[in-house]
Order: structure tokens, then C-alpha cells, then sequence
């Protein structure tokens, strides 16, 4: 979250063509058609599909975070048509204090032993982006009398009563349709946003898509080079061998400091799932712990074909301050 996030109303541009948007600098979100290069491995635009978030190949339409889309483009993905964008200004070191201190209180604690000072740091700051992403709740649960319930206002409908001797326990929805027709869009938005339980889906979907280009940029790297790739998160990456060493460092960019780490592993395929369930020795970094220190950790990956066993790499990408 350190990352520029979109912030304010957006402003909603209707005709957009691709050319003002390759050479200019609109920040916000684009519902735009784009083509996959063919030879295209690990997809990086996703979309929602029957419930699922997939990232398909070939030409597909979507809503995309403008930065992700670029980075797509840059890597070989065309942009065929805009068809509307929502213009936001870019917000710089919106929640940059708030985060440097949380994450160097987790760091700390990990450094002194601490683990519910650094379990509290650590779910501060993931259930802020998680509070951000939320589904808003447009519904009431309050007590009223009976003469508040009649004087009840017709942009919320009654959805359940429980009554309580004078006193009825009450929950409403918001009248979305009887408020459009009634009072108009701008009187809309506004009990809409009322009613966001200060939820902001475009600041937890910019900061998801910085993630998904950080760890993308690690699997291109990979493929580059003829890594084959068995498994990713936004945290974790399988290979079948080592990336180069300039990748083992610390790097910090703006103030995403991630660290690389590739343990060697055995795994063993059954017939269609594989369960990497090990310890790993992780040397000496960030976390500070002491060298060949023990971690544990376990992943499920699903395989069509059964049935070898092999050495592979895993690396992991510690990303304190994303």
C-alpha cells in the first residue's frame, strides 16, 4: 500500500481512444478489449469469469488498472478498443507513515521475539487493504417504535421485524431503484456512499494489481532464462532451478523491500496432486534468524499427470512493504 493509489471521485471518460491513452498518462481504470501475444505462458490481465478470476489468452474484454494494463502492453499484449475509463488522481504516499511504522513495529517484534506484537502489525496492516475490499453492506439493523416505523423514509425497504414489546428490531435495505427514479443519480451515489462502510474497491484493486505485477516480473524473469514454472502466489514462486544471484539480494524500490530466497527441496508426484509439506533451510536475512534456522511451510499443487520424482527450486519473495 505504499504503492500510488487511486484516490478521489473518478471521473468518467466516455471516448477515450487508444492512442490518447498509450501517449498520455490517465490513471485510474479502463474497460478496454486487448489481445494476448500468442506465445503467451502465464497470463497478466486477469478477468472475472463465472464467479473465478482467470487470465485468459487471446482477445478478451475486461476492466483493467491502467498501471497493470501498461505493464502488460509493455510485455507484449495489444490494446485493440477503450470502451470507457474512470479517471482517478494519483494518490503518492497516501498511507506511506501509517505503513513504514507498522511494518518496522513488525520487523522489531520479529527481531525480539514478540509474535503478538508482530501478529497485530501485521493483521493492521492486512485488514486495512482488506477492510478496502469489502463487499458494502446496503442494509440497516436498527431499533425503532412504531412511529418511527411508519415515518420510515421510502428509499429504505423493510426486510425484517422482530418485535419486542414497543420496540421492533429492524432491518432495511437501501431502495436503489425507488432513489433513482424518485431522486435522481447524484442523490444515488451520495446515500451510496453513505453507505459504503468506508469501503474503496479501487484503492484494494490497485494494490492487488502492484502485486501481481511484482510477482509476474519474477516469472517473466524465469521464463527468459528456460525456468519451467510449477507454482506462484503473491508471495511464493516454484521453479525447476535457480534465477541469478543478483535476484538473491535485498532490493528496494521506492519502499517495497522484497527478499529472494531458493531452497533446494525434493517432492514427490502421485498420481494427481503433489504436497510439498518440508522445512526449509533459509539463510541468514531479514528476518534475522539464526543461519540454517528452521521454517516450516506447505503447498498443494494439482497435476494432471503422475508419477516422477525430481529436485526443484522454490523461491520466495518476503515482500514486508508492498
Amino acid at each position: 500500500m505504499s504503492k500510488p493509489i487511486p484516490v478521489e471521485i473518478p471521473i468518467l471518460i466516455s471516448n477515450l481512444t487508444v492512442a490518447q491513452f498509450l501517449e498520455g498518462n490517465l490513471y485510474g481504470f479502463l474497460e478496454a478489449t486487448v489481445t494476448a501475444p500468442a506465445n503467451e505462458y502465464i497470463g497478466l490481465l486477469p478477468i472475472k469469469y463465472q464467479g473465478r478470476l482467470i487470465c485468459p489468452g487471446g482477445t478478451f474484454k475486461g476492466l483493467f488498472f491502467s498501471e497493470e494494463l501498461r505493464f502488460a502492453l509493455a510485455n507484449g499484449y495489444t490494446l485493440l478498443e477503450i470502451t470507457r475509463a474512470f479517471e482517478f488522481r494519483e494518490g503518492r504516499n497516501t498511507f506511506l507513515q501509517l505503513i513504514t511504522q507498522l511494518n518496522e513495529m513488525k520487523i522489531t517484534a520479529q527481531l525480539n521475539k514478540q509474535p503478538t506484537i508482530r501478529n497485530l502489525a501485521k493483521l493492521l496492516m492486512n485488514s486495512m487493504y482488506g477492510r478496502f475490499g469489502m463487499h458494502p453492506s446496503l442494509s440497516q439493523t436498527n431499533i425503532y417504535t412504531e412511529e418511527q416505523l411508519e415515518n420510515l423514509a421510502q428509499q429504505w425497504l423493510l426486510l425484517n421485524r422482530i418485535d419486542f414489546g414497543e420496540l421492533s428490531l429492524v432491518t432495511t435495505l437501501l431502495n436503489q431503484e425507488w432513489i433513482l427514479g424518485n431522486l435522481g443519480r447524484q442523490e444515488l451515489i451520495k446515500a451510496l456512499i453513505d453507505a459504503g462502510n468506508n469501503t474503496n474497491v479501487a484503492i484494494a484493486s490497485a494494490v492487488t494489481a502492484h502485486s501481481r505485477m511484482i510477482i509476474n516480473q519474477y516469472k517473466l524473469e524465469a521464463l527468459k532464462l528456460g525456468r519451467k514454472l510449477y507454482y506462484s502466489d503473491t508471495d511464493l514462486l516454484v521453479l525447476n532451478g535457480k534465477l541469478p544471484e543478483e535476484f538473491l539480494l535485498f532490493f528496494q524500490a521506492d519502499i517495497c523491500v522484497a527478499e529472494l530466497n531458493h531452497i533446494l527441496l525434493h517432492i514427490h508426484f502421485t498420481k494427481f496432486e503433489v504436497v510439498l509439506s518440508l522445512h526449509c533451510l533459509i539463510s541468514s536475512g531479514f528476518y534475522n534468524w539464526p543461519h540454517n534456522s528452521l521454517r516450516s511451510f506447505s503447498v498443494v499443487l494439482q497435476f494432471e499427470n503422475g508419477g516422477k520424482e525430481g529436485e526443484f527450486f522454490i523461491s520466495e519473495k518476503n515482500n514486508y512493504m508492498q
